[in-house]
């Protein structure tokens, strides 16, 4: 409480000031024990952004701490500069024997003021293998679809989506079946460097397969309004502009893809075959994709509905 002056006064003057508010365990909160208060957004009225780190017993509750501080700190000079708390529990105050801090993974925004073509290709280097994961979007946008068609033909890529990404083009992949039939090994071997995600919700199952926290890659995500998505537990930059933005800062046209990537994942695609399934959700969800006129929208529902219909193409309009 004492720290409630200082913060409330960095709040009102865009001042960047971070409360690191150490806890007891939770069970002893309103248990009658000393100096024991509620400090979870406590606050709330006068910071950007409060926190409250788990206490870390697995691997995921040391993703999940690493993000959700990260994200505390980058909103100390996102938009407007201003405070932000970060309460944790102190478990075990331990024996201070630690010689080296460990080193934490960093995310990083970019605003589009700082995107700046050279940085971005310097970020790019060794990056041999990149998929870019186009999730789910509002409305058809044919300049994306266009730029993305560029692209695709100069980085050593694979361009994922599925019918609700509302792109198409000669070398884009629709991978949710694999989802369904792919296994740990098979997946090794199709690994990426370096993950460029944009749009919202990611449905294709593959997605599940590629947050192995024992994979080593990148991702990226872009968002207009600068968002952390860290869909796949290894986001390192976020891009707060459009895609079209920041497709036309890595355009390059001195590059040529070998398709060689392309390829592991098309082969992978095309060994999948379909049962030949007379009268069942499979064949009746099929079969409509086949006769939805042109010039539709689609509107699919929860399960089967947006699953399966994603295992077979709509025309392109």
């Amino acid at each position: 409480c004492n720290y409630a002056p200082a913060m409330k006064e960095a709040y009102e003057r865009n001042i960047q000031l971070v409360a690191l508010t150490a806890d007891r365990e939770r069970y002893e909160l309103f248990q009658m024990k000393e100096q024991l208060i509620n400090q979870v957004n406590m606050y709330n009225e006068f910071v950007k952004y409060a926190i409250d780190v788990p206490e870390v017993k697995n691997m995921d509750d040391e993703i999940y701490a690493n993000r959700i501080i990260n994200e505390a700190l980058l909103e100390l000079n996102h938009n407007e500069k201003g405070p932000v708390q970060i309460n944790y529990s102190v478990i075990d105050w331990g024996s201070f024997s630690v010689k080296e801090i460990p080193k934490q993974r960093l995310i990083t925004r970019i605003s589009r003021e700082e995107l700046e073509e050279e940085k971005i290709k310097k970020l790019l280097d060794g990056k041999e293998k990149i998929i870019f994961y186009i999730g789910m979007d509002i409305t058809k946008d044919d300049e994306l679809n266009k730029i993305l068609s560029i692209i695709e033909k100069q980085y050593n890529c694979v361009v994922l989506c599925d019918n609700y990404s509302n792109i198409n083009g000669e070398h884009f992949i629709n991978a949710s079946v694999l989802g369904e039939c792919i296994t740990n090994n098979e997946i090794k071997e199709m690994l990426p460097d370096l993950i460029i995600t944009i749009g919202t919700v990611f449905y294709s199952p593959i997605r599940n397969y590629l947050t192995n926290t024992n994979y080593k890659f990148e991702h990226w995500h872009i968002a207009i309004d600068g968002v952390v998505n860290d869909a796949f537990k290894k986001l390192t930059n976020v891009f707060e502009c459009t895609p079209i933005e920041f497709l036309k800062v890595i355009n390059n046209k001195k590059l040529n893809n070998n398709y060689q990537y392309y390829n592991i994942w098309k082969k992978r695609i095309d060994e999948v075959k379909y049962e030949d399934l007379k009268f069942t959700n499979f064949s009746v969800i099929r079969d409509f994709c086949s006769k939805v006129p042109e010039n539709s929208i689609v509107h699919a529902s929860v399960l089967n509905a947006i699953r399966i219909s994603n295992y077979f193409g709509f025309k392109d309009n």
